[in-house]
């Protein structure tokens, strides 16, 4: 017999330790998450397959009978099937009691992951995001599984993969580079071998023809320069793009995080803030505690312990049976303080309100400010309007004049610039440069293609097609420091670009 088919888990034998903190992980799991009649959305990766394992023990000791399994990858219904897990699909089941993914990271403050990274291996990883995002939506409760503390970051940072349409899949790579101009670079992930932004000789294409994009973020998580930007922002801006299938950016409800640690297995919660921390967040950071910590603290009874994740207080798994599910925050504070507490902040506020109503009202007409649009990009209420009107994309489209003055200096800083930054071998300033100019003139050029008639528009289109190949050719050597090529493909670049303005700014 297959010693594979043969193999069962004992969460408390002798192994080597990696192997026993991912069954004990499991086992918790299981133990704590997976009810007798669940209906389980499974995730694919080592602790997923270490879950799938523990569960197929219970049931041969009688327990988890009733559960149904929906696995989100062939490789999860592969190994679903292998220890007799009963299978079924999604089409028959529209609500999902519980789902458990391994994710690549995860944010400690609100439990927001990512998953479906390359992993940074030699053969790329293909998930298929969109069949685990459809789960995902319609889970009630998510066991997202990390297995090293060092993945439970402050913020999230590095590659977010976006599964595209073929057809016409440079439009979209060009809107989600334009959206994330300067926050990000994209990049086609390969069906083998090693990448660069055009995804090598041999970009993956899915059986249902979608490619992977990878939004690569220089730093952390951001969208507009901000870096504090909330990481639903990001996801909305990333499907309002069309052409995007789905991604791989969980932001929700519901979510609770498993680590596989040394010591053991941890357990993140979401916990949501009192009834007072959402009505009062001015009073609560006066007096009591900011809502910040307040969605951070956990409810602990006398007997529970802590444990310190990369510096954050989080629960031991030993001791999380004891810890209610759904718990708040105590904050306590003597009779006295509280009343001088009080008296200050109502003292506090009617200072304010006799300072309001003292001063000028001081009225100023923006109405010529606001036609141009200069406040849509700041203020996000008006959401009837398109993304592109709220972030001044069209504003900038409309004068004809402008786009042209740009890209008269975009041309200026290519020549200038950025070859002597090529020259110099400033690898840094020259990628910089390089991508700040190459964003801004495909916007440009594709206002201007939209002016032409049809017949001129497929001619232009190929310019700036041949100028955007040309300059990726460019990037690349920048970002593998080759000055030979570097200097070889700048003249590529520059004669490109005059070829390509001739045309379509005439």
């Amino acid at each position: 017999m297959n010693e594979y088919l043969r193999r069962t888990v004992n969460c408390s034998s002798a192994g080597d330790s990696n192997t026993i903190s991912n069954r004990t992980l499991a086992n918790l799991v299981v133990k704590h998450f997976i009810k007798e009649d669940s209906i389980l959305g499974l995730g694919s990766g080592t602790l997923a397959a270490s879950v799938m394992e523990c569960l197929a023990a219970e049931r041969e000791q009688g327990n988890f009978r009733a559960i149904t399994c929906i696995p989100a990858t062939d490789t999860a219904a592969v190994e679903a099937a292998i220890h007799g897990l009963p299978l079924s699909y999604i089409t028959k089941h529209p609500k999902v009691d519980l789902m458990f993914i391994e994710v690549d990271e995860l944010d400690r403050s609100d439990l927001t992951c990512v998953f479906g990274r390359n992993g940074g291996g030699t053969a790329p990883v293909q998930p298929p995001i969109p069949r685990m995002q459809q789960l995902v939506d319609v889970s009630d409760h998510l066991v997202a599984l990390i297995d090293h503390p060092d993945k439970v970051v402050d913020r999230l940072a590095g590659d977010i993969p976006v599964f595209i349409d073929a057809d016409d899949w440079e439009a979209t790579a060009e809107e989600i580079d334009d959206r994330f101009l300067g926050d990000a670079e994209i990049w086609r992930r390969p069906s083998k071998g090693t990448a660069n932004p055009r995804g090598g000789d041999q970009p993956y294409l899915s059986s249902a023809g979608e490619h992977i994009l990878e939004i690569r973020f220089d730093e952390t998580l951001r969208l507009d320069g901000n870096a504090d930007v909330s990481y639903r922002e990001i996801a909305e801006a990333i499907e309002e793009i069309p052409g995007v299938v789905a991604h791989g950016l969980i932001v929700r409800n519901g979510v609770s995080a498993v680590v596989a640690a040394a010591s053991g297995p941890l357990v993140l919660e979401q916990v949501m803030p009192t009834l007072l921390g959402a009505l009062f967040p001015a009073f609560i950071n006066l007096f009591l505690i900011s809502p910040a910590t307040m969605n951070a603290v956990v409810m602990q009874n006398a007997s529970s312990q802590r444990v310190a994740l990369a510096g954050t207080p989080v629960r031991s798994a030993a001791v999380r049976a004891a810890v209610p599910r759904r718990c708040t925050v105590a904050v306590q504070a003597s009779a006295e303080e509280s009343r001088r507490g009080v008296l200050a902040g109502f003292l506090g506020f009617a200072s304010l309100a006799v300072t309001a109503s003292a001063n000028a009202i001081d009225i100023q007409d923006e109405r010529k400010v606001r036609e141009r649009g200069f406040d849509l990009i700041y203020e996000a209420r008006e959401l009837d309007l398109p993304q592109a009107v709220r972030d001044g994309l069209v504003q900038a489209r409309s004068s004809i004049p402008d786009t042209k003055k740009r890209i008269k200096e975009s041309e200026s800083r290519i020549d200038t610039s950025l070859d002597s930054f090529v020259k110099k071998q400033y690898w840094t300033n020259a990628r910089e440069e390089l991508r700040l100019q190459a964003g801004t003139l495909r916007f440009d050029l594709n206002t201007l293609i939209a002016q032409k008639d049809k017949p001129s528009r497929k001619a232009a289109e190929a310019l700036k097609k041949d100028f955007l190949l040309k300059v990726d050719e460019l990037d690349y050597a920048i970002r593998k420091k080759d000055p030979t090529k570097a200097n070889i493909l700048i003249a590529e670049v520059q004669k490109s670009l005059d070829t390509a303005i001739a045309s379509i700014a005439a």
